[in-house]
C-alpha cells in the first residue's frame, strides 16, 4: 500500500481532530485521536480507529491491553517489538497487528511515526497497562 494520499488527508485535517497526549514524560512525545469509536468523530460501539503520533527519538514503552490492535504505518520508520522480541524496523505502507494482552513498544529515531491504528474486542482503556517506564 502506497501511504502518500492517506496521510497528505489526514495531515491537512490534524487541526480538527481530538487530540490527547501521551502521559507523564511522554505528554509531550506522543499524541493520538480516535476518529471512528464511542469517543470518536463518528460513533461506532463495536472499534475505535485513529490516528497516532509519536516524536522523533521516543521510546514508547512496553505496553498492553484488552483490545486486539491494528496500527498501518502512514510515514517514519519505526521500530517494533512485540512480547520479548528484538526491535524490528517498520517501514510506511506495513500493518503490525498485536493480539489481545500482547505487549508491545516501539521507538522512533530520526523520523517521527504516523499512524492509523484500529482497536477490536474489549474497547475500554482499563485495561491498559504499562510494563516499563523507559
Amino acid at each position: 500500500m502506497r501511504p502518500g494520499p492517506l496521510k497528505d488527508a489526514l495531515l491537512r485535517s490534524a487541526s480538527g481532530f481530538d487530540w490527547i497526549a501521551g502521559d507523564g514524560r511522554l505528554a509531550d512525545r506522543l499524541a493520538s485521536a480516535e476518529l471512528v469509536g464511542p469517543d470518536g468523530i463518528l460513533q461506532a460501539d463495536s472499534l475505535r480507529l485513529g490516528v497516532f503520533l509519536q516524536s522523533p527519538q521516543t521510546h514508547y514503552p512496553s505496553h498492553s491491553h484488552a483490545a486486539e490492535e491494528l496500527y498501518l504505518v502512514l510515514a517514519g520508520t519505526p521500530l517494533w517489538r512485540k512480547d520479548a522480541g528484538r526491535f524490528e524496523p517498520v517501514s510506511p505502507g506495513s500493518a503490525v497487528q498485536h493480539l489481545s494482552y500482547q505487549r508491545h513498544s516501539m521507538k522512533t529515531e530520526g523520523d517521527a511515526l504516523l499512524a492509523l491504528w484500529l482497536w477490536t474486542g474489549d474497547l475500554s482503556f482499563s485495561s491498559y497497562q504499562l510494563h516499563e517506564t523507559t
